[in-house]
C-alpha cells in the first residue's frame, strides 16, 4: 500500500518578504547618511524585523530562507548606495513603508485595505 508523503515547503513567502525588508533596512541603517539618530532607529527596527522572521509564532521556521533575503535585501540596499545615494534614499523609504502597511496588516488594521 502506498502512502502519500506531504512535503513542507522550503520557502516561506512571508519569511523571505520580512528577511528582504530587513535585509534592507539594516543595510540603509548602516551605509545610508540620514543622521546617526535615524540611522540607529532603521537599523534597529530591521533587526526587530528579522528577529521577528526567526521566531516561529503560529508558523513554520524558515531561519535559512530569511536570512538568504535578509543578504540579498542588504546587497541590494548596499549597492544603490554606492551607485548613488538618492536611489538608496527612495528605496530606504519604499522598504521602510511597505514594512509600515505589513505590519499594520498583520495586528489588527486591515480595514485600512478593505473597501468600503
Amino acid at each position: 500500500m502506498e502512502r502519500d508523503v506531504e512535503y513542507v515547503p522550503i520557502i516561506g513567502k512571508m519569511s523571505a518578504l520580512k528577511g528582504f525588508l530587513s535585509g534592507s533596512l539594516m543595510a540603509g541603517g548602516l551605509f545610508v547618511p540620514i543622521g546617526a539618530a535615524l540611522q540607529l532607529i532603521i537599523f534597529i527596527i530591521g533587526f526587530f524585523v528579522f528577529l521577528d522572521t526567526v521566531i516561529p509564532v503560529n508558523s513554520g521556521l524558515y531561519a535559512i530562507t530569511s536570512f538568504f533575503f535578509l543578504l540579498i535585501g542588504a546587497i541590494i540596499e548596499s549597492a544603490l548606495v554606492l551607485i548613488n545615494i538618492e536611489y538608496a534614499n527612495l528605496w530606504l523609504i519604499v522598504i521602510s513603508l511597505l514594512t509600515i502597511a505589513i505590519y499594520l496588516v498583520r495586528f489588527g488594521m486591515p480595514s485600512l485595505l478593505e473597501s468600503k
